[in-house]
């Protein structure tokens, strides 16, 4: 009996990203890596690839105008190409539907709902002072605090879920630009949002998809105008914009050791033994799950930032 011919491989899920100020690299936009989150996700158990691209929005590339699409995050697959985020989470969960992170726990959604409004609100100097971003981090503390023992250190249980997709990304940046840019610090009395963070560290849905410290910084810059504790804020732009060493903010006060995971740019190399998808566009593909060492040469400008097979 005849051997049927196998079929050919479908195409990687294109995935169009938010591009960094220097209008190359990856960039800290939290919707993008709301949706960069999900794919890895979505590759890891369901076996899908997926492959990124960073998008300048201001001088888009020749393939992502002819797509027809205009917004970031974006995506494009087979015939299909949208840039809402709506149709976007309802297309990747109709399409991929290995890996179910659908959720439905109204209290978990309640807790979170408003804490980015808050932090926008004071980092961009809306409100005078940080009372009420805190006490929407409080409200969310209290919430992860009070889960019953057992339950799982995510918002929904012991796995990620589409609103743990949603609200770490914000949470880092809450982290970060607080930090750099206000003074803020997210009180080490919250231990239950620690723990959750901290538990996002560990996964490598979360550390493959973070944008650099530099790059949540320099987002945030260009957003705020006024009360910013950095000193002089154009020398801040260009140190932040030339540094030698990306920082990732991966530690927690729950951590015994308190250090920040740097890497430089330029040898696509890390500073600590764990695998790190690469994030530049300054560097070839790599594979998600298996980062090559040692320098990379630089491709084209159109190719992409990462590629996840799996």
């Amino acid at each position: 009996m005849a051997v049927p011919p196998a079929l050919p491989p479908k195409p990687p899920i294109k995935l169009f990203v938010k591009a960094g100020v220097d209008g190359a690299s990856y960039g800290a936009c939290p919707l993008s890596q709301r949706i960069y989150m999900i794919l890895s996700l979505k590759s890891a158990i369901g076996g899908y690839n997926f492959t990124v691209y960073a998008v300048n929005p201001a001088k888009p590339s020749d393939e992502f105008k002819a797509l027809g699409l205009r917004l970031v995050p974006s995506i494009s697959y087979l015939q299909d190409n949208l840039d809402n985020l709506d149709e976007i989470l309802e297309y990747i969960d109709n399409n991929f539907p290995k890996c179910d992170l659908s959720y439905d726990n109204i209290l978990a959604e309640k807790a979170c709902k408003d804490v980015f409004s808050k932090f926008c609100f004071f980092i961009k100097a809306v409100s005078k002072d940080a009372f009420g971003l805190t006490t929407e981090l409080e409200k969310l503390d209290k919430f992860l605090s009070g889960k019953p023992p057992g339950k799982g250190p995510f918002m929904c249980g012991s796995q990620l879920t589409y609103l743990d997709c949603e609200l770490l990304p914000k949470l880092q940046q809450i982290r970060v630009a607080g930090r750099d840019l206000k003074g803020f610090e997210i009180p080490a009395a919250l231990t239950g949002v620690w723990n959750y963070l901290k538990a996002a560290y560990a996964t490598d849905a979360f550390r493959t998809t973070c944008p650099s410290d530099e790059e949540i910084t320099l987002h945030w810059m260009e957003r705020t105008e006024t009360g910013l504790t950095v000193g002089k804020p154009q020398r801040r732009k260009s140190a932040l914009m030339n540094a030698t060493e990306h920082r990732y903010s991966f530690h927690t006060p729950l951590d015994q050791a308190v250090a920040e995971e740097t890497r430089v740019p330029d040898s696509g190399s890390y500073s600590s033994a764990e695998k790190k998808a690469d994030i530049e566009l300054a560097t070839t593909p790599v594979v998600a799950v298996d980062k090559p060492e040692g320098p990379t040469s630089a491709p084209p400008l159109s190719a992409p930032i990462l590629e996840a097979f799996v």
